[in-house]
């Protein structure tokens, strides 16, 4: 990296872009234009002309976008651009947004897992009630005891399960229940 600032960046913005993946530090739009030109002005100088946007969705899998350096211009030539605000945009996903507005992949994944633990609590939760109301009509022992067993504690594990997997991925913040170490050290 060194190397690079030496030829393509002055060292405001090298120590700029260091001190950002160091330590984590918001990037300032003029050091990602900067940082920006010298990639094209690299890519340009090696023969490309297009680049990609590759990124790991929290799905498991890598993906990829593919994009050009080359824009039309107005009067018919080609201009050979790239700016900061290529280098540093979240990848956009707008397909299950009504508003057709943009979000984060990260942000869209998150939203569809939670819907769909939600899903699965509420069904959880039918299932639950269901099985306590026929719970109440046993008078039997023995077949109270199987019922627990076969029927009320699978719905339960279902419910819990799902519970838990939705509050793996919520911020403490958001989450509406008290958690584990709350119940477990709280007292």
């Amino acid at each position: 990296m060194s190397q690079i600032r030496y030829k393509w960046t002055d060292g405001k913005v090298y120590k700029s872009l260091k001190r950002t993946i160091v330590k984590g530090t918001p990037l300032d739009i003029s050091v990602a234009n900067a940082v920006a030109a010298a990639m094209k002005e690299w890519a340009v100088e090696k023969g490309a002309t297009h680049y990609t946007h590759w990124f790991q969705p929290m799905t498991g899998v890598t993906a990829e976008k593919h994009d050009s350096f080359i824009s039309p211009a107005p009067d018919g030539r080609v201009i050979m651009e790239f700016s900061g605000k290529e280098l540093v945009k979240g990848e956009p996903d707008a397909s299950s947004f009504p508003s057709g507005g943009l979000r984060a992949t990260f942000e869209a994944k998150l939203v569809t897992e939670l819907s769909e633990l939600i899903d699965e609590m509420d069904t959880a939760t039918t299932e639950l009630e269901t099985a306590i109301a026929e719970f109440k009509d046993i008078d039997e022992i023995i077949k109270a005891s199987e019922f627990v067993r076969d029927t009320m504690l699978p719905a339960m594990d279902k419910l819990r399960s799902a519970a838990d997997k939705a509050e793996t991925v919520t911020s403490a913040t958001y989450w509406p229940f008290p958690a584990y170490d709350k119940l477990l050290f709280g007292v």
